[in-house]
C-alpha cells in the first residue's frame, strides 16, 4: 500500500523534453490547439484547468503557454514568431577575412610570374604562397576562391608547355638556316606524335617566295623517291609514303 501511495503522489514521467515557446512556428501552435480540442471532445467532463493539465503532459509546453494559444486561437491570428536578423559584424568574403598584406602578396606571386614569361596556374601560385613563411598556407579551394574574390578570372589553356618549346625550337631552326644560306631543299625536323615537319626554302630569299613556286616546289617534293615506310600506301604504286606535314614558311613581298 505505502508503495502505491508514493506512485499516485509522484509526477508522471514526461515522455517528451519541454518545447522552447518562445519559438513555436505557426504549424506548432496550431497542433498545439487540435491537441487541446480534442482532449476537450474526450473530456467534456472536466474543468479547464484540468485540460490544460493534460495538454500539457501530452505536448511538453507549460499550462500557461497551453492557454496563451488557446486564447491566441480564439482570436483568429496565429502568427509564427518574427525572425531577429543575423548580426554580421565581419564580412564572409576572403579579401576582407585575410589582411591587405596576405592579398597583395598573392597578388604580386602571380604578377611575378608573368615578369618571367611563366603561365601562372592555380597549382604553381599555391606552391609559390605556401613557400612564403609569412603568408598562410592555402588549400587549393581556398586559394581558387581568394583570387576570384580579387578579380582574377580562370581561363582554360589552349596551348601546353610542349607545344610552346617546340615552336619556339622550330624557329630557332629557322632562323638558323637562313642564317647558314641553304638553298631549296627539304629540311625534316622531328615533331609532335611521330611527325615531321617538311620545310622548303628558297635559295635567293624565301620572303621572296610566291605561291607557284611553292607549289612547284611541292610536285618536286611528292615526285621524289619514296623512303619506306610500313602504315601507308599510295594509291598508284605499291610503295610506302611517312606521313609528313608541309609548311608554307613565305610570302610575297610588293614594292
Amino acid at each position: 500500500m505505502a508503495s502505491s501511495s508514493r506512485a499516485s503522489t509522484t509526477s508522471p514521467v514526461r515522455i517528451f523534453s519541454r518545447v522552447c515557446t518562445s519559438e513555436l512556428s505557426k504549424n506548432a501552435k496550431q497542433v498545439i490547439a487540435n491537441v487541446y480540442a480534442r482532449t476537450r471532445m474526450r473530456f467534456p467532463a472536466k474543468s479547464v484547468q484540468e485540460l490544460l493539465s493534460v495538454v500539457s503532459e501530452d505536448t511538453g509546453v507549460s499550462p500557461r503557454t497551453v492557454a496563451k494559444l488557446k486564447a491566441e486561437c480564439l482570436r483568429g491570428n496565429v502568427v509564427s514568431p518574427k525572425r531577429r536578423p543575423r548580426d554580421v559584424t565581419i564580412s564572409s568574403t576572403r579579401t576582407v577575412k585575410h589582411d591587405n598584406f596576405t592579398v597583395h602578396a598573392t597578388r604580386l606571386e602571380v604578377q611575378s610570374m608573368y615578369a618571367k614569361r611563366e603561365i601562372p596556374t592555380l597549382d604553381s601560385v599555391r606552391k609559390a604562397v605556401n613557400e612564403d613563411d609569412d603568408l598562410p598556407n592555402f588549400t587549393k579551394t581556398t586559394l581558387w576562391r581568394l583570387m576570384k574574390d580579387m578579380g582574377f578570372s580562370y581561363d582554360k589553356r589552349i596551348r601546353n608547355l610542349g607545344i610552346i618549346v617546340w615552336r619556339r625550337r622550330y624557329l630557332r631552326a629557322i632562323k638558323e638556316f637562313r642564317r647558314q644560306g641553304r638553298g631549296e631543299s627539304l629540311m625534316n625536323f622531328p615533331g609532335m606524335c611521330d611527325l615531321s615537319v617538311a620545310a622548303l626554302f628558297t635559295r635567293v630569299n624565301w620572303q621572296s617566295w610566291s605561291v607557284d613556286t611553292f607549289l612547284s616546289s611541292l610536285l618536286a617534293l611528292l615526285q621524289a623517291e619514296p623512303i619506306p615506310r610500313e602504315g601507308f600506301v599510295t594509291a598508284t604504286k605499291q610503295t610506302v609514303f611517312p606521313r609528313r606535314v608541309v609548311l608554307f614558311v613565305g610570302f610575297n613581298v610588293t614594292k
